[in-house]
């Protein structure tokens, strides 16, 4: 049976790696509250899934996308900023597999000891493992430039 925390696992474990990870940019995950007015770069995070499918009795098939939202603004300045960014996020998901522990986050209970229950690894059976979308300026009005860096990853569990 598929442990009713997979998901926050997945999540908390994905944002520490990124954190831990994360070079010099400053790092938000999606929806936590933010104070960027002086930063002219920031990256977001964000984890879509899991995609789960039960492949035998016992055994799960759990796909994860995982995003960086990259934020660039006064790129006038610098003109290659983004993809500097995007670059350093693209060769760090490229070339990694993301440990998933069984992590608390904010909220606990008593199956959160820490314990590794296995690796996410790059998806190799895709064309595009990893994907740089370019968004560009996002309003006209402003000098604010986005992009997104999306990686496919798989882990099989047995539960």
């Amino acid at each position: 049976m598929m442990h009713a925390n997979l998901a926050r696992w997945l999540t908390a474990s994905c944002a520490k790696f990124i954190n831990d990870n994360r070079g010099t940019y400053t790092l938000f995950a999606e929806g936590a509250p933010r104070n960027t007015k002086s930063l002219n770069q920031w990256v977001e995070f964000r984890l879509d899934g899991p995609y789960i499918q039960q492949v035998s009795h016992g055994c799960y098939r759990v796909d994860v996308e995982l995003n960086i939202l990259c934020n660039v603004t006064n790129q006038e300045v610098d003109l290659y900023a983004m993809a500097r960014m995007t670059g350093y996020f693209q060769a760090l998901l490229l070339d990694s597999t993301i440990p998933i522990y069984k992590l608390a986050g904010i909220v606990s209970d008593a199956a959160d000891d820490g314990s590794l229950i296995g690796c996410l690894q790059i998806r190799d059976d895709l064309k595009q493992a990893v994907v740089i979308s370019n968004f560009g300026k996002v309003r006209t009005d402003t000098d604010f430039y986005q992009s997104s860096v999306e990686a496919h990853y798989r882990i099989l569990l047995d539960m």
